[in-house]
């Protein structure tokens, strides 16, 4: 019963390959238990199996530190139009007229819980893209306003106010376009940028020293020009830093890194272990031809004898695959001589044959005790004592009785374009023919 060609493949592997396989099996090994042991991804108590396996739910957070920030707008109508009376006063409608609004009174306000606030500005940003990307390739950023927030309380709101020229930015809008041309696409933004500080457990020495830390809560929206009005929207967001529990990866109590390591730490030492017991049970030469038999059977014809003519010279090849080669390219068959224990091509006046290692596994498949007794019976039925022509077909497993010997040519000379009576063009095939079961 033939292999499976990965399993042979395997097993080659490990024949050829087996110092290869085990040096890499170890390195992995030592690795994957460093990580495991040194706590490289997390703490070395966090490696015992229940542990390892346990689904326990992330801590709550212990603090959150929150910035709310807020963006108001108003404006003052300057010039009276169908929609709008001189010295009406918008605000925060979202929408405002280009050629009828005064300047916008931008109002930024922010409040920390958990928090102090530090600082407080309103940008003005212009960022360029090209059409169908996200990334900005251009940008100029200029403060509009900008405070200093000293002996902030928890819960106080800080605000901080600043005018914007509205005929000033779509006049800048339309100079950048004209600048950047029709590939590149720009926007306006409104940017309220808050610093605060925090008190981080994370890195905290001792409960009496306390670390500072400091970070940055951003608020950004777009001005977006129509054709005679412009938006900027009335908008809420919030900003959030926690500290606590929710700060520290869930791998720290087992999970996916450390059951992965262990996986790989246990199949690395197996496939190491394996390989080591086993490199001297596999020769590569025959799992090569082992494997070469399984992938190309359907080229393969096993007989009983093969008797080689004297008139063909005969060449030995070094492997299985280089008979096979052969017979793809001629589009014939080649013959394994399971009495010879020898694969045959042949072509044309000469021979090609490979003496494998060991009788490969299509030699399993002839049934010498039904040959035999098929051969007495033709043998009696034609009352011939010295024997018959008989072949064995691995894909049958049935005897035929070929024609007789061939006449030899009577022209007087060996004359290659005569074929003797009984032969073939295809010189494998007269191969096969010459093929003897003895008594």
């Amino acid at each position: 019963m033939s292999e499976h060609p990965y399993h042979l493949k395997c097993k080659w592997a490990i024949a050829a390959h087996a110092r290869a396989i085990i040096a890499v099996s170890i390195l992995i090994c030592v690795l994957t238990s460093l990580i495991v042991l040194t706590g490289f991804v997390t703490p070395a108590s966090a490696y015992s199996p229940a542990t390892l396996l346990a689904e326990e739910e992330p801590e709550p957070p212990e603090i959150d530190h929150l910035v709310d920030q807020t963006q108001e707008v108003s404006t003052t109508v300057d010039t009276s139009t169908s929609a709008y009376t001189e010295g009406e006063r918008l605000t925060n409608t979202n929408t405002y007229p280009i050629d009828a609004a005064g300047d916008i009174r931008f109002t930024a306000s922010a409040v920390g819980t958990e928090t102090t606030l530090t600082k407080h500005r309103v940008l003005l940003q212009y960022e360029a893209t090209v059409n169908g990307e996200e990334a900005a390739f251009w940008t100029e950023t200029s403060t509009l306003e900008e405070t200093t927030i000293d002996d902030y309380e928890e819960g106080e709101t800080a605000s901080i106010r600043s005018l914007i020229d509205i005929d000033d930015v779509h006049e800048q809008i339309q100079e950048y376009d004209n600048e950047l041309g029709q590939d590149a696409s720009l926007s306006v933004y409104t940017i309220i940028e808050t610093d605060y500080s925090y008190e981080s457990s994370e890195s905290r020495i001792s409960d009496d020293e306390p670390v500072i830390a400091t970070a940055t809560a951003k608020h950004k929206q777009e001005i977006v020009f129509g054709n005679t009005v412009f938006t900027i929207p009335t908008s809420t967001d919030t900003t959030s830093t926690t500290t606590g529990g929710l700060s520290q990866s869930t791998d720290s109590e087992g999970g996916l890194t450390n059951i992965t390591s262990a996986f790989l730490f246990l199949i690395s030492g197996a496939s190491a272990g394996y390989c080591y017991r086993h490199r001297d049970d596999y020769d590569a030469e025959i799992l090569e031809m082992r494997l070469e038999e399984v992938q190309n059977q359907n080229w393969i014809t096993v007989v009983d004898k093969f008797d080689s003519s004297d008139a063909r010279s005969t060449s030995a090849v070094g492997s299985l695959k280089d008979i096979i080669n052969l017979a793809i390219d001629k589009g014939d068959r080649a013959v394994y001589c399971y009495d010879q224990q020898l694969f045959v091509f042949v072509d044309g006046d000469t021979e090609y044959i490979y003496s494998p290692p060991e009788p490969p596994l299509v030699a399993e498949n002839i049934d010498i005790t039904e040959l035999e007794s098929t051969t007495s019976r033709s043998q009696a039925h034609n009352g011939e004592e010295d024997g018959v022509f008989i072949w064995e077909d691995s894909s049958t497993d049935t005897a035929e009785v070929p024609q007789e010997e061939a006449v030899p040519p009577t022209n007087g000379h060996d004359d290659p374009s005569v074929i003797p009576a009984g032969k073939s063009k295809n010189p494998t095939a007269d191969a096969i023919d010459e093929i003897w079961i003895k008594k």
